[in-house]
């Protein structure tokens, strides 16, 4: 019978260890916060029986009650790996969370979330390369037509259609079209998705939010004529309006093919 070094052990249990924690992405850095998670709130508070509570960042959903449930369901009494990105005003640790697997495994809450159609990708800039890479499992679940991209009212809205997205106000939207003219005015750049810039969609984007953008290889100038694809709130200012300010709030869509097919109306 063969027996194990006592260093040979050491050497085990730390490559067991490293092997327990090993992220499940590249986009979630650092050593993560270990947790059981104790209960989740109806609004998505995580709270964990050490008293803390995480807020789940990177999807959003327009029924945030539902995706609170589907939170509910993959934490509730887990351990989990949580993967911090600072507090918000409330004291909350904005978190990327991973539920630990009885092998030992890391599965990533909000990929899991993203890949069954229950929330859509919203945009962190803390946390952007975990956004890009949620972007393309989005793109995957609505192509596939899950959870909630099987209901017509969570359609890609389209920003060519002014009442359509005056509709949208006052929620976290997704939407696509052809930009027919941009403006700089007063160090603002806009967007303008109508012939009515006083009614219908616009995006803007502040001095600062150009730089940003520019420095991810996005010049707003170059855009004008072509079709783009945007996501963030929908506010009400001179019509409906997305204020942008980060890089992972636009795509540059090739054709669709649920589109195509006419399956996302």
């Amino acid at each position: 019978m063969r027996y194990l070094t006592a260093a040979a052990c050491v050497m085990l249990a730390f490559t067991r260890a490293a092997v327990a924690t090993e992220s499940p992405h590249a986009c979630l850095e650092g050593k993560p916060d270990m947790h059981r998670i104790e209960s989740v709130s109806a609004d998505g508070d995580v709270v964990t029986e050490d008293g803390n509570v995480l807020r789940t960042i990177g999807v959003t959903a327009a029924d945030a009650t539902r995706l609170a449930g589907h939170v509910r369901d993959r934490l509730n009494g887990k351990r989990v790996a949580a993967y911090g990105f600072g507090l918000d005003r409330y004291g909350r640790q904005m978190s990327h969370i991973a539920i630990k697997t009885p092998d030992e495994a890391l599965l990533w809450l909000q990929e899991l979330l993203i890949d069954d159609g229950h929330g859509i990708v919203h945009h962190q800039p803390e946390a952007g390369a975990c956004a890009r890479h949620l972007l393309l499992r989005e793109n995957a679940a609505r192509v596939a037509r899950k959870g909630l991209w099987a209901r017509s009212n969570h359609h890609i809205l389209d920003a060519n259609d002014g009442e359509e997205a005056r509709r949208a106000i006052g929620a976290y939207r997704i939407l696509e079209g052809r930009v027919l003219q941009v403006a700089t005015v007063r160090g603002t750049t806009y967007l303008n998705f109508g012939e009515d810039w006083r009614s219908d969609m616009t995006l803007a984007a502040s001095a600062r939010s150009v730089r940003r953008l520019k420095a991810n290889s996005i010049d707003l100038h170059t855009l004008e004529k072509k079709r783009i694809r945007m996501r963030g709130f929908m506010i009400y200012r001179n019509g409906p309006m997305i204020e942008l300010a980060h890089p992972e709030q636009l795509e540059f869509p090739v054709a669709d093919p649920a589109k195509e097919a006419g399956k996302t109306d």
